[in-house]
């Protein structure tokens, strides 16, 4: 039987993926028209610098909800195991 939360980790890591690499993309372009005579080694560090924000940003973006829900999850099944034990 399949885990129907991989179903949903799959769509979340498409979801970074695809982002990341239209806002990529998007910054080379600009990157290339506003500056186009810096040197290559300026042009890696810049996209490495934008890639590594963006990536974070996309990231958190998307599983900050999942991660508040996993608190939220938590806190329950601590609250529950506290009354189990406290029953006993």
């Amino acid at each position: 039987m399949k885990n129907p939360n991989n179903k949903l980790l799959m769509k979340l890591l498409i979801l970074v993926a695809s982002s990341t690499a239209l806002l990529v993309s998007c910054f080379e372009i600009v990157k290339q028209y506003l500056h186009a005579n810096i040197s290559i080694w300026e042009s890696h560090v810049a996209t490495i610098v934008f890639t590594t924000f963006i990536t974070v940003f996309v990231t958190y973006y998307t599983l900050r909800q999942d991660y508040s829900l996993f608190k939220s999850l938590n806190r329950f099944n601590t609250g529950m195991h506290i009354l189990q034990k406290n029953s006993g």
